[in-house]
């Protein structure tokens, strides 16, 4: 049987269930795991590094590095040349020995482990390298055959590398000449009995001299061993405590990565207490443009023993109600055809639905689990599992938006339904976990345009020691809804709350008609506007209503138009007046209003008729008689209007005329200049019957004709 296989997700998410009348809101998301970063110039073997939860940095507390030289210029307060020519030039320690004999130079700073490297080129036939000595007595000691060496590595141009213990030992690793390459020595213990390894660094290629040969622990001084005259030369010297980097201050669950400078994850590791420690043995020290990152929650999944590390970018969720609904997908590359067993390790305040595994063909769900308790977290283990595949994790979280309280300032009204445009508006979010009020949590309010979900306004806020985000907002002009997102982050905790409040905007209706006094019969319009706020509303159905002796029946509905206004024709078909309302019944978007009611009154018809003669000479006097009727009888004792014009355009009144009993007025006129003269009648109306306008007369006013006789006496026939 395998060993146990640990899957580590740490996920808190949560939602508010509206407590209104409200349907409750659905919201699907993406929860990305919080991580944080740290990017040091060099990164030293023997580094350690502190994770401050409290203001998420992670700080150096102390350097692994011992000793560095780049030889800018050769140091004799700490290097002592014992015998051979070394020189420093342009940044490179030049070394050329004695004819057939060793020459040393050997630092004066005492080592008990580390890791020393060495980076260095070789001329010609020259040799040399690196040698430890337990004393500054034994400087003159044979690198490669003396008995006081803790060790030496020593490299001759084109040929095997040498090294001591054991004395005079061979590899197989040819030394490449006039290369710069890197000799690194591994000196540690174990169980207080020490061990050297060697390595050496050609380009990108590393080849391991030897490994984990037994020595003698002790302090050690550092020696450079050149053999012969011909040159040697080295760039660099540096010695660190030891293979390693740690990064402490962490809880249980935290994952950290290595990252080098071409963004790929060297190593990746889960912390199981209060540190996790990575061997970069492989590695030439310093590392530069490396980062160290720490994934924190939500998310973190771990395959122990011979599987490899993962952890997914971020986790699906739903919320419904007043829980969130989680699901996990990961795809881990088991052994088969064997038993195994998962442990999540989940938030306390989560609850495990169940866990499936799908193998592309049938789903497996796994109700059979137990928890254990470890602080923030509880740990999920599902054992003796014998089916493989897709592992999906299925659980709920709790809320920490326990409610969402609306005043109207405007208008001094608590919990408003709906709200009037440009009303001003306290929203408080209130945010709670089991049941206490919880501070310092982030809330942002976004105000979204129902219509077209265009967000209006973003802003953000923090609960207070009450557990109270409050926002003060001013209602837009088109009806819209709130959407408020908590959340609560601290390293080791994540919850996150939901909720959406759509808002009803308030409208108001008011009718007209195009005449308020109209005849019998006549059709006229009715026009109402669907406002809210000074802005019509467009394409709502308004219905018109008339009053009878028993309420309010409908005559029709319309729908408003660009500006909010509908239209409807009416008839009135019986004398007297008539009352009318518009209604919206309001939706989802908008609350109802009714218009007040307006009266028209229909009065009876009347009918004027004129007449007179078509032609009259200048001077002469002409009648012209109007004749007045109601519709049902002739309107007698009514004043008419009898006016005249010269174009047919611009009129003036003649006289006003009362009609005789029988609706029948007479008027004597005449006119002293020529032309065409129109003459028409107009009847004002009265309580009863509706003004009416007569027809056109034309009465051309000519000159008087005359005639002329010429009467002469008989003439006689005189002689």
């Amino acid at each position: 049987m395998y060993r146990n296989t640990i899957v580590a997700l740490f996920i808190t998410i949560c939602i508010l269930l509206l407590s209104s009348i409200y349907a409750e809101p659905q919201f699907k998301g993406y929860l990305k795991p919080n991580v944080y970063v740290f990017c040091p110039e060099e990164l030293w073997g023997g580094d350690v590094f502190y994770f401050n939860s409290s203001d998420v940095s992670i700080r150096i507390i102390r350097s692994g590095l011992l000793f560095r030289d780049y030889f800018d210029v050769l140091n004799t307060s700490r290097w002592t040349i014992i015998s051979g020519e070394w020189t420093v030039k342009n940044g490179i320690l030049e070394c050329r020995g004695l004819e057939g004999d060793w020459s040393f130079i050997v630092l004066n700073i005492p080592f008990y482990t580390g890791i020393y490297q060495l980076k260095l080129n070789l001329t010609g036939n020259s040799k040399g390298g690196i040698s430890c000595i337990p004393s500054l007595d034994y400087v003159n000691e044979d690198p490669l055959y003396g008995d006081n060496v803790v060790f030496s590595i020593i490299a001759e141009a084109s040929r095997n590398i040498t090294y001591n213990p054991p004395k005079g030992a061979v590899s197989s690793i040819l030394t490449p000449r006039s290369k710069w390459f890197y000799l690194k020595i591994i000196y540690n213990s174990i169980n207080s009995r020490a061990y050297y390894s060697s390595t050496i660094y050609v380009d990108d290629e590393v080849f391991p001299v030897q490994k984990r040969i037994e020595t003698e622990l002790c302090n050690t001084y550092l020696r450079i061993a050149v053999y012969g005259t011909e040159a040697m030369y080295v760039d660099e010297v540096s010695v660190c405590e030891s293979a390693n980097i740690t990064v402490t201050g962490l809880e249980p669950g935290l994952i950290v990565e290595l990252i080098d400078e071409n963004n790929r994850t060297v190593e990746r590791k889960l912390s199981m207490s209060d540190k996790v420690v990575f061997n970069l043995e492989d590695y030439i020290f310093p590392l530069k443009g490396w980062r160290i990152r720490i994934v924190a929650p939500p998310l973190a999944i771990i395959y122990l023993e011979d599987m490899e590390l993962v952890y997914p970018a971020g986790l699906n969720f739903t919320i419904s109600g007043n829980k969130t609904s989680c699901i996990l997908k990961v795809s881990p590359n088991f052994p088969k055809y064997t038993e195994y067993n998962i442990t999540w390790i989940v938030p306390d305040n989560v609850a495990i639905i169940n866990m499936t595994i799908d193998d592309g063909i049938t789903r497996f769900s796994i109700t059979d689990f137990s928890e254990k308790s470890i602080g923030f977290f509880k740990m999920v283990n599902f054992s003796s599992l014998t089916c493989y595949g897709d592992l999906i994790l299925n659980f709920t979280a709790p809320n920490i938006v326990s409610s969402i309280r609306i005043e109207d300032v405007t208008l001094q009204v608590t919990g408003p339904e709906d709200v009037n445009p440009e009303d001003r508006l306290k929203v408080i979010v209130y945010t709670t976990i089991d049941d206490q009020p919880l501070p310092n949590v982030d809330v942002t309010l976004t105000i979204i345009n129902r219509s077209s979900g265009e967000k209006m306004a973003v802003v953000s806020t923090a609960s207070d020691n009450e557990g109270k985000a409050t926002f003060y907002i001013v209602a837009p002009a088109s009806p819209f809804r709130i959407a408020a997102n908590a959340t609560f982050s601290t390293v080791y905790r994540r919850l996150v709350g939901y909720s959406l409040m759509d808002l009803k905007l308030r409208t108001v209706l008011t009718i007209n008609s195009t005449k308020n006094i109209v005849p019998i019969g006549e059709v006229f319009n009715l026009t109402a506007q669907l406002i809210s706020g000074n802005r019509g509303i467009s394409n709502k159905l308004v219905r018109f209503e008339k009053k009878i002796a028993s309420g309010w029946i409908p005559v029709g509905a319309a729908l408003t138009d660009s500006n909010g206004t509908a239209y409807f024709p009416v008839s009135i078909s019986c004398f007297g007046e008539a009352y009318y309302r518009a209604v919206f019944d309001g939706d989802d978007m908008y609350t109802g209003s009714i218009s007040d009611e307006i009266v028209v009154v229909a009065l009876k018809p009347s009918f004027l008729n004129i007449e007179g003669p078509h032609t009259v000479s200048i001077g002469r006097s002409f009648n012209i008689t109007i004749i007045l009727n109601g519709s049902d009888r002739p309107l007698g004792n009514r004043a008419v209007y009898l006016e005249k014009s010269y174009d047919g355009i611009n009129w003036q009144t003649v006289d006003t005329i009362i009609t005789n009993s029988y609706g029948v007025a007479v008027i004597t006129l005449s006119e002293n200049r020529t032309g065409t003269v129109y003459y028409r009648a107009r009847f004002a109306g009265d309580n009863e019957y509706y003004m009416c306008e007569s027809n056109v007369i034309r009465v051309g006013i000519g000159k008087i004709k005359t005639r002329i006789e010429l009467i002469l006496p008989e003439i006689a026939n005189v002689t």
